[in-house]
């Protein structure tokens, strides 16, 4: 039996919580031509989109399916098989246009991309990173060879242009005020595991703290 959105009980441990959004990092135009976003190759794949119950709603109401999220209350999105090729597509991206059919309201997530909200290789920070598998941060490497920006980005560092170095600092202020600091520690989610192929640009302390507290607010024994 197929329930509707409007009449699902909510998780008490959840309120409603806004749409959010943050600066675009890349030209449209270039996202147009990119062959990486929205493609995944396995069907569970853990970098499917997720979406906070405020954006599964507003997907529902410009024509994502329903059964295309498995939990209303937040959840990653459920691929389809490409149409056309192998792997997986997000239902919300049409391969014929590469344009994205709930554009307007896609969720955090994507509008994110391509920085990356994870937690640092020994679990202890949740830092901003920029994933190396965006064919635009190597194009916007300040003056260096395709050899020389590989090694840097095995080393963990990478040279970004000011105005992708402007972006970034925008995103992470962005993420760490008060609004957004609400959505992510009731959808911690949102924060990936660590990933190798992303190149750290800078720690999120004020995030990291706010989900550790919520932690231990959960972990501590109810009176």
């Amino acid at each position: 039996m197929m329930v509707l959105m409007g009449t699902m009980p909510k998780p008490q441990h959840l309120r409603e919580l806004p749409l959010v959004s943050v600066p675009q990092g890349i030209p449209t135009q270039v996202c147009l031509t990119c062959k990486v976003c929205c493609r995944f190759p396995e069907i569970d794949s853990f970098l499917r989109p997720y979406f906070t119950e405020a954006e599964i709603r507003a997907a529902i109401a410009h024509g994502i399916p329903e059964a295309a999220f498995p939990r209303h209350e937040g959840c990653q999105i459920e691929v389809v098989p490409h149409p056309a090729g192998e792997g997986y597509l997000c239902p919300a991206f049409d391969p014929v246009t590469s344009r994205c059919r709930i554009y307007e309201v896609r969720p955090f997530d994507c509008q994110l991309y391509p920085f990356v909200i994870m937690w640092d290789s020994a679990q202890k920070m949740v830092v901003l990173g920029w994933d190396t598998k965006c064919p635009y941060l190597m194009a916007q490497t300040q003056g260096r060879s395709q050899t020389d920006s590989s090694r840097h980005l095995a080393n963990g560092h990478l040279l970004l242009s000011p105005e992708c170095q402007t972006i970034a600092e925008a995103v992470a202020t962005r993420i760490e005020a008060a609004a957004m600091l609400d959505v992510l520690a009731a959808h911690p989610a949102l924060i990936t595991r660590y990933q190798d192929d992303v190149v750290v640009l800078r720690a999120l302390g004020e995030l990291t703290e706010r989900v550790r507290r919520k932690q231990r607010a959960q972990s501590s024994p109810s009176c």
